[in-house]
């Protein structure tokens, strides 16, 4: 598990650039004055304040910038500065935002490859001791959604299938999820994304698979890694944790 000596928050350039944009519209939509009746009361932000205010935001960016710049040729945390956890998991490990309405941020690299960014409801590895628990219920699937795959897959390839046979569905879905399951002494790590977020700037991956190590480097605000529902260590934005079997 690694902290970073130095954490760089992109969001506060980013807070500093959205102060930037409101000081300016402010400044850019400032009405004249004009004569309103007595009995009507419009107060307006003093002019000066104004551009004063436009000034230190546009100070405070490029101070910021500055800084930025002069630390790029910082060392890079090495090895020496990460810590090897004083437990290990035996069911799985889960790391996400703590609050579990707001969505996980992360950049993952499996298998010492390149890292792609994610946004997801959060990161699940397990061993085969803990594909019978958390994972495997991540990833089962319902009667209901075979069923329904089942009518689709016939409809497509205009054939007639016993979509209406529960056995036969039931079948399906119980072949499906028991190869969801494997030996506690499998030589790697079971991986799953939940419920992610594809778009352009987060392209999609598979959601589950295999690995024999995995990289995790937070983005998020508030988030843990957690050991076996146990132990719960922070994991924010600049953490990174190497998982491995």
């Amino acid at each position: 598990l690694l902290y970073p000596e130095h954490r760089w928050s992109e969001h506060l350039k980013e807070e500093q650039e959205t102060k930037l944009r409101s000081g300016s519209l402010l400044s850019a939509t400032h009405p004249k004055e004009t004569l309103t009746p007595k009995a009507a009361t419009i107060s307006h932000p003093d002019r000066h304040t104004i551009s004063r205010s436009v000034s230190e935001s546009i100070e405070s960016v490029t101070k910021f910038e500055n800084f930025a710049s002069s630390n790029d040729s910082d060392p890079a945390p090495s090895a020496s500065d990460s810590h090897m956890l004083p437990v290990l998991a035996l069911n799985e490990v889960f790391i996400g935002e703590s609050l579990s309405s707001r969505v996980s941020y992360y950049e993952l690299g499996i298998n010492k490859g390149n890292t792609i960014k994610q946004k997801s409801s959060g990161f699940t590895v397990c061993t085969g001791t803990g594909s019978t628990s958390w994972y495997f219920n991540i990833n089962k699937l319902t009667d209901q959604c075979v069923g329904e795959l089942v009518n689709i897959i016939g409809s497509e390839l205009k054939v007639d299938l016993p979509k209406t046979d529960p056995a036969m569905v039931s079948r399906i879905c119980k072949r499906f999820n028991d190869q969801l399951l494997f030996s506690p002494d499998h030589p790697r790590m079971a991986y799953t994304v939940r419920d992610p977020v594809y778009n352009a700037t987060f392209p999609p991956v598979a959601p589950r698979g295999f690995a024999d190590s995995i990289t995790v480097k937070s983005r998020c605000f508030d988030a843990h890694l957690v050991v076996d529902g146990g132990l719960s260590y922070i994991f924010n934005d600049g953490s990174e944790a190497t998982l491995a079997i």
